[in-house]
């Protein structure tokens, strides 16, 4: 019998977390695996069960929840440093879920996948902020996108991800631009930007194909940077996004990188991973391969 920690949020799911937990342990038994489930009490809880888990020399994980639980396990995981040989297999319970959309998770089953080692490398970001560090696997926004973000977690939780597309409408009522510096490897960039998405993966808010060229194995971050657009510019360019043809306008700019570096000199809304965090960014870097994503 194959033995692996379950973290769960119970919450998850408008409050059938624990639930549908259940029934996928009852359903991983019958194919020789054996879950230790854990379940969250509080925020910032699965990255503590993460961290003492792992401590404990687990290596196989599963997490339970949504983009919030996903981001705390990956960050208790890499709390003191990469940790080496690490396996995550990922049950989606929440909404948006964006990050799983690069690995095929329904072309088997997932109990399968965890019986046959199927694994795939995915690459995580590690990134310097004035008060620390964090890690994140799908995306780091700011400007309008981390707006959006703010709006949907605030006003529309339990949507689904139509929450996002009334938060964008929302939010073009009050579109702005702002200047923003950047390195990325040894290219500077400047630009008056509506918002800038630093990308593992190519999707965020559910079906958004924000980054459509990104692999989340390569080594490397897609940034995209829109820059400054009236409200009937964005109005006419937000459906390109659910195809990923966004990036051929003109005032769309995309960059790959392994580093970036900031020049804010204040903290700022950022969207990562589908949370939202009051940061100033300093550098980010990518950690090739560093965890193993069952898919």
């Amino acid at each position: 019998m194959k033995e692996m920690i379950a973290i769960v949020n119970p919450r998850a799911g408008n409050g059938q977390g624990h639930d549908i937990a259940e029934k996928v342990r009852a359903r991983f038994k019958t194919s020789g695996i054996d879950l230790e489930m854990i379940e969250t009490q509080s925020s910032g809880h699965a990255s503590e069960i993460a961290a003492q888990q792992l401590r404990n020399g687990n290596k196989d994980f599963v997490c339970m929840g949504g983009d919030g639980t996903l981001y705390e396990t990956i960050n208790g995981l890499f709390q003191n440093g990469t940790p080496q040989d690490v396996n995550l297999a990922i049950v989606p319970i929440g909404t948006g879920n964006s990050f799983l959309k690069d690995f095929d998770q329904h072309s088997r089953n997932l109990a399968d996948k965890i019986v046959q080692n199927n694994l795939r490398k995915c690459d995580v970001v590690e990134t310097i902020h004035a008060n620390g560090k964090l890690h994140w696997v799908n995306i780091f926004s700011f400007g309008f996108t981390s707006k959006v973000g703010a709006t949907r977690n605030r006003r529309f939780p339990n949507i689904g991800t139509i929450g996002y597309t009334f938060s964008v409408f929302l939010e073009l009522q009050r579109l702005s631009s702002f200047p923003v510096k950047l390195k990325l490897d040894e290219r500077l960039v400047e630009s008056d930007a509506t918002f800038i998405s630093i990308n593992n993966t190519r999707f965020t808010g559910g079906n958004m194909m924000m980054a459509p060229n990104a692999k989340p194995d390569d080594g490397f971050l897609d940034i995209i940077e829109v820059q400054k657009m009236g409200r009937m510019e964005l109005i006419k360019a937000f459906p390109k996004i659910f195809q990923g043809t966004h990036t051929s306008l003109d005032k769309v700019k995309t960059y790959k990188s392994k580093r970036v570096e900031f020049f804010f000199n204040q903290s700022l809304d950022i969207m990562i991973d589908g949370e939202m965090k009051n940061i100033q960014p300093i550098s980010m870097n990518v950690l090739p391969g560093a965890i193993n994503i069952y898919a």
